[in-house]
């Protein structure tokens, strides 16, 4: 599958290469501490949900540490994102209530498809 992705990919760096122009000395604004405990709690979410089956869920400790990780991670995550302007996931998009309602009702279709 890599490589049926990576002509799409050079083409699509070619063209953010050739379309985009960049200003000399601009700074991206950006939340960076925030992006790194999201990869952290989604990485640690990923290895958890790859290795739980094999290594017996929590009765292994690599299972319980890499859990609480996680969840702590992601929640630092969102608290820090849901106050900060400068964050990469704006949250504060969830006080609208007909997004927030879309959201969840696609992440109960995800857990549990029809038909199941």
């Amino acid at each position: 599958m890599f490589y049926i992705n990576l002509p799409v990919g050079i083409l699509n760096l070619l063209m953010v290469w050739t379309l985009l122009q960049v200003e000399s000395g601009h700074r991206v604004k950006a939340d960076w501490l925030g992006v790194l405990f999201m990869a952290v709690g989604i990485g640690s979410l990923q290895l958890m949900l790859d290795q739980g089956n094999q290594k017996n869920w929590f009765d292994s400790g690599l299972i319980q540490v890499v859990a609480a990780i996680s969840v702590l991670a992601l929640l630092y995550f969102v608290a820090r994102s849901w106050s900060r302007p400068d964050s990469i996931v704006k949250l504060q998009l969830l006080k609208d209530r007909n997004l927030a309602t879309a959201c969840f009702m696609i992440v109960v279709g995800v857990i549990s498809p029809p038909g199941e």
